[in-house]
């Protein structure tokens, strides 16, 4: 028996957490469809397995991405694993994946020894992606990001992960054009089926109902400024903190969804990226268009001031909070 390897290589912002989250914790009834997760380099919290990630960290770092991977054999437990399951299927998740570097690839390469591999790629049109990205970065206390949402944009290694077309080439040279796919996300996640969908390209039965999905929150772009300006003032913040602080907030809805101007030229400027993905890889991503209208200079100031005041009263809220409860723990 032939058996199978689908790795997962994400992108971001394309419901990994939900997916990664629903698989990890299905493992023993997924088994018994003779499919099965890895534990072999699985996040004990977060699902995913960023130990497949860490083989290309720590051989372009020299070090390991945490203690926890520290002296890990993630090459020798994956083939261990694998030869003993009687299951036919194996699944490996991780977003960290797509990150446009050869060495990645080239690292899990050994899983061609241990059975047919696909790997599984979803993206998602730039605009959306690169915002969603932006705000799930400035988040995240490892990033350490500052950038205003235009400098991120500019950003040659972010540019490098929202050229899809490159990303997929990486695999392709290593598993074969045959051996990758690729997906629209707007296609996958529709009717809010997105774990289902996913799900049965894995090979799960259509029928199998998961646990309840867990989803990562998106912070609002206010916040995002929020979290940025305080990097720059207290540059060792606790950044969790903060976010589990602005997160648990009562903020009533903005009456108009703050929209960057940067927004505006994404799309375009990946156009030939995305017209060689849909040559190469049959996803069209070319069929969207931005939905940021031309907005004339005067409307554009008033926006922006919008913005500053609805970020202020969120910012003096978080503040009043902090100070009835005495809690200042995002600064200390």
């Amino acid at each position: 028996m032939t058996k199978k390897i689908i790795i997962h290589i994400g992108t971001y912002k394309t419901g990994t957490s939900s997916i990664q989250y629903a698989m990890a914790q299905s493992r023993d009834e997924l088994k018994q469809q003779k499919i099965h997760y890895l534990d072999t380099g699985l996040h004990p919290t977060l699902n995913k397995h960023l130990g497949f990630y860490n083989l290309s960290f720590l051989s372009r770092h020299g070090k390991s991405l945490s203690p926890m991977w520290q002296g890990v054999d993630i090459e020798g437990l994956a083939r261990q694993e694998i030869a003993e399951s009687k299951c036919s299927t194996f699944v490996i998740s991780e977003e960290e994946l797509s990150v446009p570097d050869p060495i990645i690839p080239q690292k899990l390469s050994f899983l061609k020894e241990l059975g047919q591999v696909q790997v599984v790629l979803c993206v998602r049109r730039q605009d959306k992606f690169l915002e969603s990205l932006y705000l799930q970065f400035m988040k995240e206390p490892g990033r350490r990001l500052r950038k205003t949402f235009g400098d991120f944009l500019n950003d040659p290694e972010i540019v490098k992960r929202a050229e899809f077309d490159r990303i997929a080439d990486l695999w392709s040279d290593i598993y074969g054009r045959d051996n990758v796919t690729v997906l629209d996300f707007e296609v996958v996640k529709a009717e809010n089926k997105l774990v289902k969908n996913f799900s049965q390209l894995f090979g799960v039965d259509a029928t199998f109902e998961f646990p309840d999905v867990r989803r990562n929150t998106t912070i609002s772009h206010e916040m995002a400024e929020i979290i940025r300006r305080f990097s720059i003032v207290y540059p060792k913040m606790r950044r969790a903190n903060l976010t589990r602080a602005l997160n648990q907030l009562d903020i009533a809805p903005a009456k108009e969804k703050y929209v960057p101007e940067p927004m505006a030229g994404i799309l375009p400027r990946y156009q030939n990226s995305n017209a060689r993905l849909k040559e190469r890889y049959g996803v069209d991503l070319l069929k969207y268009s931005s939905s940021v209208e031309t907005i004339p200079h005067a409307e554009r100031l008033a926006r922006n001031l919008r913005f500053e005041k609805r970020m202020n009263r969120i910012f003096m809220q978080m503040v009043k909070k902090a100070h009835k409860e005495q809690s200042w723990d995002f600064i200390k």
